[in-house]
């Protein structure tokens, strides 16, 4: 554990609110996540992780980015293209819940796995606790997938 008067040697180069590492930002829009701070103090030289540790929402597209895009491509008003994605979406969550296999040729499929009920124990209690049986999503990378991300 380190003592709470020891000082983190800042770089000179950085503007002030990039402060030193491991240390709280004092910029409100810094943002820095506790995962991203741990980094920095195991890895005092380096100001930012490598792209495995960071998170942020510009790497994720979310449902109205792809209405948004699908609507820009085809020249489609937005309207017709959430109707688009919605009947998409909403149709493989009707046929995953009747126990069908929904698969996307080049893309990947999709299935539902039943897992059955058990006993288990309270990690911070120590009690025994019945799980229900459940029902879960399950994707699998079609092999056009896998072969597009590793070129």
């Amino acid at each position: 554990m380190r003592p709470s008067s020891l000082e983190l040697p800042r770089n000179p180069t950085l503007p002030p609110w990039k402060g030193c590492p491991g240390k709280a930002s004092a910029h409100p829009a810094a943002g820095t996540t506790p995962r991203i701070a741990s980094y920095r103090l195991r890895h005092p030289g380096q100001n930012e992780p490598p792209p495995s540790h960071r998170r942020t929402t510009e790497d994720s597209m979310n449902k109205s980015e792809l209405i948004k895009t699908l609507s820009e491509e085809t020249n489609i008003p937005i309207e017709e293209a959430a109707m688009v994605v919605n009947t998409f979406v909403d149709n493989m969550k009707e046929a995953l819940a009747d126990g069908d296999r929904v698969e996307i040729r080049g893309f990947g499929s999709f299935k539902v796995k039943d897992y059955g009920g058990y006993s288990g124990r309270n990690p911070k209690t120590g009690d025994m606790v019945v799980v229900q049986p459940k029902r879960l999503p399950f994707f699998r990378a079609g092999k056009e997938l896998k072969e597009f991300l590793n070129d």
